[in-house]
């Protein structure tokens, strides 16, 4: 699911389920296997824009890992770059229209730490873990497209 913040309407929130968490009889051994890498959903990266990103929405910047201390102030700890698109219905075009890092409410690993579990990797059915599996993130809407985004005239994909 995803809907557009309803105190200022800067951001996309995003709610997804990670589908390993929920499947757990002995039916479900081959859906487990398959949904192994949903784990890595939940683990920030640092990120790092690297060359000119700055020319007027037309150019997608380039990003690489980085240390904490030399990522990018919204890229210490991110997991989806987030892409905006407008929608021309009548010429059937899609135009880019900037893209942003998502954020959390709060770090899921830090979190699993606090609950004195192992780690976030995957490792037989873990009911214990059930509570994590809905994945929540925001997605920060390029300054802009804010006002678009609460006009219902236009048009713009997440």
């Amino acid at each position: 699911d995803l809907f557009i913040s309803r105190d200022d309407g800067k951001h996309v929130n995003i709610i997804a389920q990670n589908r390993r968490r929920c499947h757990k009889g002995k039916f479900h051994n081959d859906d487990l296997k398959c949904w192994e890498g949903q784990v890595a959903l939940f683990q920030p990266v640092a990120l790092k824009r690297v060359g000119d990103s700055n020319n007027n929405g037309d150019a997608k910047p380039s990003y690489r890992l980085s240390t904490h201390e030399e990522a990018d102030s919204d890229g210490v700890e991110t997991r989806f770059i987030c892409r905006f698109k407008s929608l021309d219905y009548t010429q059937k075009t899609t135009i880019y229209q900037g893209e942003t890092l998502s954020t959390y409410p709060f770090n899921y690993e830090f979190v699993n730490w606090r609950k004195r579990k192992k780690t976030m990797v995957e490792d037989g059915k873990e009911q214990s873990f059930f509570w994590l599996s809905p994945l929540m993130f925001n997605c920060p809407i390029p300054a802009h497209l804010q006002q678009q985004s609460s006009s219902s005239s236009s048009t713009i994909t997440y």
